[in-house]
């Protein structure tokens, strides 16, 4: 398939965490697609850099949505009705509850407010990262306007199936995810789900922005332990600070950073508070990746404590660890999810079980006390696993492959 124009469907754009999706479309403008991005919002105020005017160049929800509608009301009700025809049966047998399928009819809105625009644009290719809500209204445009798409699926929308997944995962031409895991995963679960169709692309970071400066030596007097993602429960971040309290007894110098933002914030900081480790604990807000790349420097362990939350959600394969294996810090982390095929247990970095602090506590004393030998052994062989197989650039080729292989 020849694809030059390529439309990115997201739920919110920009977003803080979901960096990613940015890397990737700026990466394939440098190739020379044309890209638009469509996304439902927009909740982040943007004056980063942005030369190549993706954030002025997508297209949001109106607030006035309904009036795009109803400029068209003839055109609108036919859609609707095709849609609708294509789709009950799924809504009644594979959507859960009232919330999905309000969910759905307001996706279905949204997409009719932009099918215009889309049309308009005329792209070769869809691609939309997660396959729940926000892949709605690629399945509504597929089956009014035709238009191929790409699903690639993270860890929320593979570990919790997705409304109409069934239908999704029909219509796409392809669906990507980043790890063995996920596949087995979905392979377990939905019989009625066709596995031939999954392909293991797993998300990168552009190396280049990444210099390898391991730091076998703590120039720091008191070691600082590196900690970065959203605020969520499935990041075991309340794990991680109860491991700190383990340290504190045992009187071992350490700093936490958590670099992060999301729900759990007062909850994290009121538990610092509770286990009596303010001293010993530093909570930043979001940083934007240049600042982050700055403390990743001046860190000497990075730990990412994931778990299983209330809901049973997993980790996917998070991009903090691949910063910061890329840079030369040693990590920490747990069995769960996509982890175990980024962090192989002392070869490219340490694994622990979940939502365990007194093993975490050790395995960070451990590592702080570790030979040079030892430690430039993991970190060098991180850095290669990185290069190999989580590098933004040769992803980007596979995808470019991919393409043609779409028809």
């Amino acid at each position: 398939m020849n694809v030059k124009k390529i439309a990115y469907f997201v739920g919110e754009f920009p977003s803080k965490s979901e960096t990613w999706i940015w890397n990737e479309i700026t990466a394939l403008l440098q190739k020379g697609f044309i890209i638009n991005v469509f996304s439902r919002d927009k909740k982040i105020p943007w004056n980063g850099n942005d030369p190549n005017s993706i954030v002025t160049k997508t297209t949001y929800r109106s607030k006035y949505f309904l009036l795009k509608i109803l400029k068209s009301p003839l055109k609108n009700i036919v859609n609707s009705i095709k849609i609708i025809a294509a789709i009950w049966k799924d809504v009644l047998s594979d959507t859960n509850g009232l919330r999905g399928k309000l969910q759905i009819l307001r996706d279905l809105s949204f997409f009719l407010s932009i099918n215009e625009k889309i049309k308009e644009y005329n792209p070769d290719l869809i691609i939309v990262h997660f396959a729940n809500a926000t892949a709605n209204p690629v399945l509504f445009n597929h089956i009014v306007n035709k238009t191929p798409y790409i699903i690639k699926m993270h860890a929320i929308d593979v570990y919790r199936r997705t409304n109409l997944f069934r239908l999704k995962a029909a219509n796409a031409k392809k669906i990507l995810t980043i790890s063995e895991f996920n596949i087995d995963f979905i392979k377990n679960r939905d019989s009625d789900i066709d596995i031939s169709k999954f392909i293991i692309h797993r998300c990168g970071i552009p190396l280049n922005g990444y210099e390898f400066k391991p730091r076998y030596e703590n120039p720091n007097k008191i070691p600082i332990i590196l900690s970065v993602g959203r605020l969520a429960r499935v990041k075991g971040f309340d794990v991680l600070l109860k491991a700190s309290a383990q340290l504190a007894k045992k009187k071992i110098a350490h700093r936490i950073t958590i670099i992060g933002y999301g729900p759990e914030k007062q909850a994290l900081s009121k538990l610092a508070n509770v286990l009596g480790i303010n001293e010993h604990v530093e909570m930043m807000d979001y940083c934007p990746p240049e600042k982050v790349k700055e403390i990743l420097n001046s860190s000497n362990l990075f730990v990412l404590a994931s778990k299983y939350d209330e809901e049973e959600i997993q980790e996917g394969v998070p991009v903090s660890i691949m910063e910061a294996m890329s840079v030369g810090l040693p990590v920490i982390s747990t069995k769960i999810g996509g982890i175990p095929e980024l962090v192989e247990d002392k070869k490219t970095g340490y694994l622990i079980e979940p939502n365990n602090p007194i093993e975490l506590a050790e395995k960070i004393e451990e590592l702080l006390k570790m030979p040079k030998s030892e430690l430039q052994t993991i970190v060098q062989n991180a850095r290669k696993k990185i290069e190999i197989e989580y590098n933004l650039d040769k992803l980007n080729e596979e995808l470019l492959t991919l393409f043609d292989t779409i028809t």
